[in-house]
């Protein structure tokens, strides 16, 4: 019952939002790695929202849980920002390896990758893969979360 409650709540909230929201995501100054956001999950906060967007911040674990729902096709805008300690913000760089890797346990996965040609080097080179494909061993990607230094 909490969950079709959950459910109606969240159709509610988007359809009183104009349609499906837009994600605005906020990551630590310089992050650099794999991002995966993991939606539908029971007892997860819902993401805040600011002008319009959910709000979605991410750790430098790179992992995110919310129970909401996530937003499919294309019609709907991503932004990404480098927070800096003072709270600003500046156009963070993405990567490429964008993939809703589909539904596990009913929980859906959206995955994506911060950072340069030479981070994403870096990462191949530091976790011995030879792409920053997702889905790797059925995970998003082989090891989440702000890349070393160096």
């Amino acid at each position: 019952m909490k969950a079709a409650r959950a459910i109606v709540a969240t159709i509610l909230l988007v359809v009183a939002c104009g349609g499906t929201p837009d994600d605005r995501y906020l990551l630590p100054d310089g992050y650099a790695g794999w991002v995966q956001i993991t939606f539908n999950v029971p007892a997860a906060p819902y993401f805040p929202r600011e002008d319009g967007f959910r709000l979605v911040t991410v750790p430098d674990t790179g992992e995110v849980e919310t129970s909401e729902v996530p937003s499919y096709g294309e019609g709907y805008i991503h932004q990404y920002y480098w927070v800096r300690a003072d709270g600003s913000r500046s156009p963070a760089m993405i990567g490429g390896g964008f993939s809703i890797t589909g539904r596990v346990g009913g929980q859906d996965r959206w995955c994506f990758f911060v950072g340069d040609e030479s981070d994403r080097k870096r990462y191949e080179r530091m976790y011995r893969v030879r792409d920053t494909s997702p889905e790797v061993n059925g995970e998003c990607a082989r090891k989440l979360g702000r890349l070393p230094q160096g």
